[in-house]
């Protein structure tokens, strides 16, 4: 077990959210590397089909069992690890309490694809009567200066910026 998810394990606050880490910890750590297997696969069943046809060999239809190994290795390896990651981010902040907090900086980040949108770091401080928390998340919307904004940490430590999660904007409808 990584030292990431000892300290997730720690900050958990039942046995149950606990195993859920752990399980989907677990999952995401295993499922890669046999959706990368199932991939190597593919490719190489690309190769084995191209020689097959090079060669004029008249049985290229009986690859189809093999494809579909490769392929079903693939999407499901990707499939669960993708699954598990989303997973294990929800464990993690289970038990997480939730507070309203304040937008007091957004910054583009310039280090980024070209091709995709913009990103955007978001720094938002929630004066609290355990402490005043500060934490920074990454944005796909550029939130405005002043909003107030819902999310979710396991400390109270005034500085641990990325023990956030963001869990939706506070409308005048909507309550903290």
């Amino acid at each position: 077990m990584s030292d990431e998810i000892r300290e997730w394990t720690a900050l958990a606050k039942t046995a149950k959210t606990r195993a859920r880490i752990r399980r989907w910890a677990y999952l995401s750590r295993v499922c890669l590397p046999v959706a990368v297997v199932g991939f190597v696969g593919t490719l190489l069943m690309i190769g084995v089909t191209i020689v097959y046809i090079a060669s004029a060999v008249d049985h290229v239809v009986e690859l189809w069992w093999a494809w579909s190994v490769a392929l079903g290795i693939m999407i499901a390896g990707f499939g669960v690890w993708m699954l598990a990651g989303t997973n294990l981010i929800a464990a993690r902040y289970a038990d997480a309490w939730t507070s309203v907090g304040t937008v007091v900086d957004v910054v583009e980040i310039e280090d980024r694809d070209p091709e995709a949108g913009p990103v955007y770091e978001v720094t938002i401080l929630a004066e609290l009567s355990e402490a005043n928390l500060r934490r920074v998340m990454p944005s796909n919307d550029a939130l405005q200066l002043g909003q107030s904004i819902r999310f979710r940490h396991n400390t109270f430590e005034a500085e641990n910026l990325d023990d956030v999660l963001f869990d939706g904007l506070v409308t005048d409808e909507s309550t903290g």
